[in-house]
């Protein structure tokens, strides 16, 4: 079973953390319920989410793995997304955005073409 644990005293605040590690103890505080348990698995995802995570899985005690994702970006701005892959190839898409920016299916398929071939080789990296 799935169990997402909320903090009501992180919301709407800014500057609650010095940094990943910093945010890795504070969060691990509220999970200490979790120390030690068996069956309970931290998966992180690249890049700002392994730091706390390590952190994490160092006070708890309990296993890390990646999930490697990359954001489909917007052609013209590589900063920007209209989406995310995952490294399984599911394909989430903010399709109102798509049609507001106009993206054909063409511009889509050869953003998430592009984004596939990066997750494999990360992943390949990673496994070894």
């Amino acid at each position: 079973m799935t169990e997402i644990v909320k903090e009501p005293t992180f919301r709407n605040k800014i500057h609650i953390f010095n940094d990943r590690f910093h945010a890795g103890e504070l969060i691990a505080d509220k999970l200490l319920e979790y120390k030690d348990e068996e069956d309970v698995y931290l998966i992180a995802i690249p890049a700002g989410g392994v730091p706390v995570a390590y952190i994490l899985s160092k006070i708890l005690n309990i296993p890390l793995d990646l999930a490697v994702t990359r954001k489909l970006h917007i052609p013209w701005n590589k900063e920007a997304g209209f989406g995310a892959i995952s490294w399984n190839d599911a394909v989430f898409l903010n399709e109102p955005l798509i049609t507001s920016l106009r993206l054909t299916r063409e511009d889509i398929e050869r953003c998430v073409a592009e984004e596939k071939t990066i997750i494999k080789k990360k992943t390949k990296n990673v496994q070894g």
